[in-house]
């Protein structure tokens, strides 16, 4: 069954739904958003014996999570994450995940700081010494061992080899007088560009009711409506099945990776048939150059969680003097 939590839905109706799956009457099964989770919690409690989070890294903050305090509400005994991005940002978000699924497994959010996150991060530093380096790595390894048990890794290769090609170009840019006065105002600015070009164009931003994006998502990838798709990464960079366009454009740059990550898979992913391209496009001396540096670190990160040998790449790192200079200038 699937929870409806639609701003006009009738109350008295959800509440029945919700009455119905938890007496087991018609459905074993019920399907619904964090955000009903968290508005229905009490009513839902104690009628779980198997959750499933899909998205999971949207547990990812270890103390003061809503949807986590309403997921334990339920009391259910098995938990399952489902996620692409494990580590987003940093391990405090790693923990937060592993403790919710597995409590205590990795201690206290204090000892795991203090045992794995601090050495480990330490160790990665490009100025770190030879030996907060070897601690680093052996602190790695010791944290994957712990969660090897626990974490079922499938890595995009299983898809890899049934989809079609894919090519990636970073191209740093030098901005005009124009674009930097439209900075803001992107989307517009890019729909006018299509426009010139004679391409039509949907678009999906902040604005348009969540309800509405499935709609125009299906009329683009069936080739009713719009060449051209103009989204912004918040609106459009996760969940969106966007297998009717083979190349993307992406011209900002997120200081999450993983923001960035779900973007370009709106079109490299299952169901897709013809070969993609992806063009990044970076504007050169400005924070765009750092951002993207940033990502590189933390991809870095997510990797070394599953890297035998605890490896890590070299020249990869960004420090805080860096940020200031870049927006100063």
């Amino acid at each position: 069954m699937h929870l409806n939590n639609d701003i006009m839905a009738d109350k008295l109706d959800i509440f029945t739904q919700v009455s119905d799956w938890k007496h087991g009457a018609i459905w074993t099964v019920l399907v619904v958003s964090y955000e009903s989770i968290r508005k229905y919690s009490n009513e839902l409690a104690g009628t779980c014996g198997l959750l499933i989070c899909d998205e999971g890294h949207r547990l990812k903050a270890a103390q003061g999570n809503k949807t986590i305090d309403a997921l334990l509400k339920l009391g259910c005994p098995r938990r399952i994450i489902l996620t692409g991005t494990p580590v987003q940002n940093n391990l405090d978000e790693f923990f937060a995940m592993m403790d919710f699924v597995n409590p205590g497994l990795l201690g206290s959010l204090l000892s795991f700081k203090r045992i794995f996150e601090a050495p480990i991060t330490k160790g990665r530093d490009r100025n770190a010494s030879a030996e907060d380096q070897a601690l680093g790595k052996a602190r790695t390894k010791e944290l994957g061992k712990i969660i090897d048990t626990f974490v079922l890794r499938r890595t995009s290769e299983v898809n890899q080899r049934y989809l079609p090609c894919l090519a990636t170009f970073v191209l740093f840019c030098r901005p005009s007088a124009l674009q930097i006065t439209l900075y803001k105002e992107i989307l517009k600015s890019k729909t006018g560009m299509c426009q010139e070009q004679g391409l039509t164009t949907c678009r999906i931003d902040g604005a348009t009711p969540p309800a509405k994006r499935q709609d125009i998502v299906d009329a683009f990838n069936h080739h009713n409506v719009g060449q051209v798709c103009l989204l912004s990464t918040t609106a459009g960079g996760a969940g969106l099945n966007l297998t009717g366009a083979n190349h993307l454009v992406l011209y900002d740059a997120h200081w999450n990776p993983a923001m960035d990550t779900q973007a370009m898979a709106r079109i490299w992913r299952d169901g897709q048939l013809k070969p993609c391209t992806i063009y990044r496009l970076l504007l050169t001396g400005t924070i765009d150059e750092k951002i993207y540096q940033r990502q590189l670190q933390k991809g870095g990160l997510a990797a070394m969680m599953h890297d035998e040998d605890g490896s890590q790449s070299t020249g990869l790192y960004l420090i805080f003097y860096e940020i200031i200079r870049v927006i100063q200038n």
